[in-house]
């Protein structure tokens, strides 16, 4: 069994998981058992990294017929190993896809958002793209100086390349990316790059 006890965000108590030979148990702070997850039980997952404002907020979803868990973790970019936080939270789930590519070799992760969470995020990006032009329309329609243009012509132009992102990263129609859960572990805690140094020393 590991245990592997993190943070996922600054101002938030730690949490317990258990990764066993059978199943992902999440602790209460009392050592109860909040809940938990046979690997057998596991029918979809996705990994998703996000940035915003200088943050990661990084997740992976786990599936079951009865419902889904995000096993998440929110910390400034940047600092994926050496934040000890982030640091446990990257090689919890590596340990969690290692145990699902031991009972299914062929089980694929999906990578980023998908479902409602990609319209979503597409749609935030719309909403963005339509507020920067709408200021820049309206101080330009109600005679603002050149001045006042020229400062708002900064954080405009940060919501118009903010929103233009979105829109074009979580586009319609994108086909979903999938990567083998034991690829997807090793690069999440780093023994990919050693499995491929030793591939070139061979």
């Amino acid at each position: 069994m590991q245990s592997f006890t993190y943070k996922p965000a600054l101002l938030r108590r730690p949490v317990v998981y258990e990764v066993t030979d059978l199943s992902l148990v999440h602790r209460t702070r009392e050592g109860g058992v909040n809940w938990r997850m046979d690997w057998d039980q596991i029918k979809a997952a996705a990994f998703v990294d996000n940035k915003f404002r200088g943050n990661d907020i990084r997740r992976l979803d786990l599936t079951t017929t009865s419902g889904r868990r995000s096993i998440a973790f929110s910390g400034r970019s940047g600092t994926a190993r050496t934040n000890p936080d982030s640091a446990v939270h990257l090689d919890l789930l590596a340990a969690i896809l290692r145990k699902i590519e031991a009972q299914n070799k062929d089980f694929s992760i999906t990578i980023g958002e998908y479902g409602r969470g990609r319209t979503t995020m597409f749609l935030v990006g719309v909403f963005t793209l339509l507020s920067a032009v709408g200021l820049i329309a309206l101080a330009a329609g109600t005679g603002v100086s050149t001045d006042k243009m020229i400062e708002g012509a900064v954080p405009s132009g940060l919501m118009l390349l903010f929103g233009a992102v979105l829109c074009y990263r979580y586009r319609p129609g994108q086909p979903k990316v999938n990567l083998p859960a034991g690829l997807l572990a090793g690069a999440l805690d780093g023994t990919l790059g050693e499995a491929a140094d030793v591939g070139k020393s061979a």
